[in-house]
Parts: C-alpha cells; structure tokens; sequence
C-alpha cells in the first residue's frame, strides 16, 4: 500500500519546512547575533576615541604666570586696576625759593653767615633773624608744596633730611616771617661754623 506525502511537514531528509525551524535557520542566528556583537565592539572603540581625542570634551584652561611677566595692572576681586603712578614733587629752581634763617643756637652771627652762604648757591633769602626762645635742635619746616626745595636746603647745608618738617607755628616774630617758603631754625646742637656745599665757610662766636 502506497503511503501519501503530507504536505508542510519535512520529509526523511530533515529538510526545513516552509516554517524555517530546520537546523539552517539555527546556525544563521548565531551568525547574526555574532555579527551585532563584532559591530557593537567596534562601536563602543570608536566612542572611546572620540573622547580620548578631545571630541565633545572641556579643556582646562591654562592661566599665564604672573611672576614671569612685567604688568601695569593688579588684581581687586575679579576686576583689573590701573596701577596708580607714583609722582614725586620737583625741586624748584634755588632763585624761586625764598628763605628764612632763624638764629636760635646761641651763636653769634650764625644766623646771618648761614643766610650769605645759601644765597651764595643761589637762593633768595630773606632778612636773617632770631627766634623769639632758644632752640635745643635744628630744624627746616616748608610751605605746603616745598618739602622737596626743603630737602635739596638741607643737603646744601650738610644736614639730614630727617630734620625736615612742615610748617607748624615756627618761633619767629611774624614781621620777621614774611612769605618764606622755607624756614632754617638753627638750634644749639650745629657747630660755631657754617659749611654750605659751594659757599665759603663763615666762622661764628657764640653769643655771651
């Protein structure tokens, strides 16, 4: 008796049917699967790349050394300032300098001889006089606005300009004061002789 073939189902051979669950159809997933792996693996590379490359990342941002470089500027909080310059007054020209020389040391003359030797390098002097008490320490005071011309006095006098100070009630008699812009108080600490850098050297006697 002869059999009939049923269609849809695989013969002796172990053929697919037309459903594809046959052992072929098995081994193209695996290929498949195999497949995604590799190109997920290639991918997830070349990712990595992009970021080790810099792409899509922030870079740090380097900030100079100040210590290397010369600036004109300094830093309040986070804005820049101008440095402000720092100015210092000029001496004037010795002929538009009047002063005044207060004999307060005790010494004959003094007054009058330190007065010829500063108009000797060229200052204008005023009528020497005598301070109204006796002055233990010399001094210079300046006028607002002549403390450098006080100093450059100073040097010529071969004092220190640590003796400089501002005018402050000086003891001189008013009418004697006139409109000196600097005013040399010889107190008893300077010698019986006055040295002026240029001028010749007037001796002096100290007052009985």
């Amino acid at each position: 008796m002869s059999q009939r073939r049923i269609p849809g189902r695989g013969g002796a051979s172990g053929s697919p049917g037309p459903g594809g669950t046959g052992p072929n159809a098995g081994a193209r997933g695996a290929l498949l699967l195999g497949v995604a792996v590799i190109l997920g693996i290639i991918l997830l590379q070349q990712f990595d790349n992009d970021i080790d490359t810099g792409g899509g990342s922030v870079a740090a941002t380097s900030i100079p050394d100040d210590g290397d470089t010369t600036s004109t500027t300094r830093r309040v909080g986070l804005t820049t300032v101008p440095v402000a310059p720092t100015t210092t007054a000029r001496a004037r020209a010795k002929a538009d300098v009047k002063v005044l020389v207060a004999n307060g040391a005790g010494v004959r003359g003094l007054g009058l001889a330190t007065s010829n030797a500063l108009k000797g390098v060229g200052y204008t002097t005023l009528t020497p006089t005598d301070t109204t008490v006796d002055i233990a320490k010399t001094s210079i005071q300046f006028a607002e606005g002549y403390e450098a011309d006080a100093r450059e006095v100073a040097g010529a006098l071969t004092l220190p300009a640590t003796i400089v100070t501002r005018l402050s009630s000086p003891p001189v008699a008013a009418a004697d004061l006139g409109d000196a812009k600097v005013i040399v108080i010889l107190g008893e600490d300077v010698t019986t002789s006055t040295t002026v850098a240029g001028a010749p050297t007037t001796s002096t006697t100290r007052r009985p």
